[in-house]
């Protein structure tokens, strides 16, 4: 994910993947920390998603065979995504499934 996201000079490095139930798959939700320009539109955030269906064949596969419901991409601003406060760090993968 790291690596697609990477191509584009106004995502940063700090992203989250959050995977949510559904009825018949889940939906996937990306979240990722902008470098603090205006919202991304909804043309960049197409391309982003398609990028991420091809280059990584895993997700490309499940989205083609309706595992994945949907994937939606966020932009956030610089430290939008929570981080724990004593190492700075963040949960790259939150599974809400169970």
């Amino acid at each position: 994910m790291g690596r697609v996201l990477a191509k584009f000079p106004y995502l940063t490095e700090a992203y989250q993947i959050v995977v949510d139930p559904a009825a018949d798959g889940v939906y996937l939700k990306i979240r990722v920390e902008t470098d603090g320009r205006a919202a991304l539109s909804g043309k960049e955030v197409e391309m982003i998603i398609d990028l991420i269906g091809k280059e990584i064949d895993c997700l490309g596969a499940l989205r083609e065979a309706n595992t994945i419901r949907q994937i939606s991409l966020a932009g956030l601003p610089p430290g939008g995504l929570g981080r724990f406060t004593r190492t700075g760090k963040m949960r790259r993968v939150l599974d809400n499934r169970v």
